[in-house]
């Protein structure tokens, strides 16, 4: 009775972290709609001065964000248990969305972008890291997902969301370190890099879970 009682409790637990992450994906997605007023004079790209003028600058800020989109929206189908089962075909192909956007989009603008980073060096440094780590553990999913190698596919691709989810959890931190006596740079600097260690900590844990329940079975 107390095993049922304590397995139905987790699984109310994980589905409330769940909807949360979800929401959060969606307020990110709906705010960043406002990039594409396609003027100059969003506070994002204001305080970016002479740069933020630059149209090929802002067109790749603008892909940037579009492929956020695509991913945090695709990334939903991808840890559906019911979608995989019963409708295989929506979880391949939202796959190969979020495998190409990440790859080919998403990284390779996010470096380019890194350079003008705030923050300085360690803002710019800490989004290459991200963008790197994000890249290396998406191929290695999609790699050993031509090896037919499913638990080491789910392995990488659970890091891979977890450095896309820094999205969420830097602008948690973010707001939260307001709230102390941190200047702005070091708020900044603090949140891209303690977004990737949550992150990175919680990536790490979910896989050991998931390993440790499928050796029981």
């Amino acid at each position: 009775m107390h095993v049922k009682t304590g397995s139905r409790s987790m699984k109310l637990i994980a589905a409330g972290i769940c909807l949360t992450v979800v929401y959060l994906c969606l307020l990110i997605c709906y705010n960043s709609l406002s990039y594409y007023s396609l003027t100059v004079n969003h506070p994002f790209i204001v305080e970016k001065a002479e740069i933020g003028k630059q149209f090929p600058w802002r067109l790749v800020l603008y892909i940037h964000i579009a492929s956020g989109i695509v991913i945090l929206l695709s990334s939903f189908t991808q840890f559906s248990r019911k979608i995989r089962s019963f409708y295989p075909q929506i979880h391949k192909y939202s796959g190969s969305v979020y495998f190409f956007a990440i790859l080919y989009v998403l990284v390779p603008t996010g470096i380019f972008l890194s350079f003008s980073a705030k923050g300085g060096i360690w803002g710019s440094l800490g989004f290459m890291v991200q963008g790197v780590y994000t890249f290396a553990a998406t191929w290695i999913a999609y790699q050993s997902l031509n090896e037919k190698n499913i638990e080491k596919h789910i392995s990488w691709i659970i890091r891979s969301y977890a450095m896309i989810l820094t999205a969420v959890t830097f602008r948690v931190l973010h707001i939260a370190f307001r709230y102390t006596p941190m200047d702005y740079i070091t708020n900044y600097n603090l949140s891209i890099w303690g977004s990737t260690a949550i992150n990175l900590i919680c990536g790490e844990i979910l896989i050991y879970l998931i390993q440790t329940k499928i050796k029981q079975k």
